[in-house]
């Protein structure tokens, strides 16, 4: 499974990609590109620290 473009997420919610950026960021702080960054560190990180047991 691939993950989806924020062209595809875009067209499913019914808006532009402009729009999806700016809804999103106004709701979780951060635009999409950022917050995935922020989660792949945590994910990251979490996994270094259960493989160090």
């Amino acid at each position: 499974m691939e993950n989806p473009t924020l062209d595809a997420i875009a067209e499913v919610a019914g808006m532009s990609t402009y729009q999806l950026i700016r809804v999103f960021k106004h709701s979780v702080g951060m635009a999409p590109h950022a917050y995935l960054v922020q989660r792949r560190v945590a994910w990251q990180s979490s996994s270094c620290s259960k493989g160090s047991h």
